[in-house]
């Protein structure tokens, strides 16, 4: 860490005066446990603040990517005329931000994440941040990006969690950077594939272009080159002919009650469902099952013609998400369940399942399972080349 404090309770930053004397002599203390901590003044590493190896202290420890990413972001703000702050603590939520600077009267708090830690760890800083009126911005090492393969992603619990969104930005994004290479990279997904895997669009932009307002509210961008689409169709054949992956997980025990009511079972599912919507990243779920879920649901609650509203078809899948299907936690997302029933109610639309009216939804046809495998597959091929081409 840059940051400490003397007996006296004075702050010494160690930022950007990397080299040289400190005005302040030691001992000095940790602003957050307190204990003495060692002045590190290596000929390889950034001079910084270390706590002792029997430290009791809840903060990480360093890595040199860490130290290098904070003080890369440090220089970046002040070169864009701010006034950044480095390691803040926030006594009244006991968090120390590592940045913390105010833009456009909005104040902000860095998180610069190297090291994995629990998603739970990720949603209760976020939440202390908004408690007090700051905007959390998650920034993962470069080092966290796993392709895996063609436009495809491997995203860790703990990183979807500091998925945001920008009120100019049609898409979320995850922010990574590359304190070597002074790079920002900014993951948009596209379709989510497993709680784990994401087909995505990354754009990169080096620090020197990035403005402030990029990093805040996300780089207006297009859509890449859907590539993937090709492989969902894949994607669906899977879910239908490969059995016993899903037999064990308490979403499918229950899809498959809800399938047997109808005479049925999950590889049978309607080829309505098991497409690529946004907001699909917020079930953990895969789509074959919750969209299913929520036709059936849909056709159980709404007679054929009778309009109803977003909110009345949120009312009645909410419980069934809450009580059986699993999600992932996102702070910086304001309503990711009403985003993915919206969207999905629009591909619907587009395949003539609902039809949209001036104050809601009409359902205009009923949901049928196919009888075999061969015919839910002939009409996934169908239905994949209408919608994406």
């Amino acid at each position: 860490m840059f940051a400490a404090i003397t007996k006296n309770g004075q702050r010494v930053i160690l930022e950007p005066f990397l080299i040289g004397s400190l005005s302040l002599p030691p001992p000095y203390y940790c602003p957050v446990c307190r204990e003495e901590v060692i002045l590190k003044k290596g000929t390889r590493r950034r001079w910084h603040f270390a706590h002792r190896s029997f430290s009791n202290c809840a903060s990480e420890p360093e890595s040199e990517d860490h130290l290098n990413g904070k003080a890369a972001l440090y220089h970046w703000l002040t070169s864009q005329g701010l006034t950044p702050f480095l390691e803040v603590f926030l006594p009244s939520i006991q968090r120390q931000a590592d940045i913390l600077f105010t833009f456009q009267n909005r104040t902000y708090a860095i998180e610069y994440q190297c090291a994995a830690i629990s998603v739970e760890d990720v949603v209760q800083r976020s939440q202390d941040y908004l408690s007090q009126q700051i905007a959390p911005l998650w920034i993962y090492s470069s080092s966290r990006l796993r392709p895996a393969g063609s436009s495809t992603y491997s995203i860790h619990s703990f990183e979807w969690s500091g998925l945001r969104e920008a009120a100019f930005a049609q898409r979320p994004a995850l922010v990574y950077f590359a304190p070597r290479d002074r790079r920002f990279y900014f993951l948009f997904p596209n379709a989510v594939l497993s709680p784990i895997v994401a087909f995505a669009d990354l754009y990169t932009l080096p620090l020197s272009s990035l403005k402030v307002s990029q990093l805040t509210e996300l780089p207006l961008t297009k859509e890449g080159k859907q590539i993937w689409r090709r492989q969902w169709l894949r994607q669906k054949k899977k879910w239908r002919y490969q059995r016993n992956h899903w037999q064990t997980r308490q979403d499918s025990r229950y899809a498959r009650q809800i399938f047997a009511a109808h005479c049925s079972d999950i590889p049978y599912f309607p080829w309505e469902a098991g497409w690529p919507v946004g907001g699909m990243y917020y079930l953990n779920t895969e789509p074959h099952l919750w969209q299913s879920l929520f036709l059936l649901k849909l056709q159980s609650s709404f007679p054929l013609y009778r309009q109803f509203s977003t909110q009345a078809a949120g009312d009645i899948f909410s419980p069934v998400v809450t009580r059986h299907l699993s999600t992932k936690s996102f702070p910086l997302i304001k309503d990711p369940l009403e985003k993915a029933i919206r969207s999905y109610l629009y591909l619907l639309e587009k395949m003539g399942i609902v039809y949209r009216t001036d104050t809601g939804w009409k359902r205009v046809t009923d949901i049928q399972m196919p009888a075999s495998l061969d015919e839910g597959y002939s009409m996934d091929k169908k239905w994949h080349q209408r919608i994406f081409y």
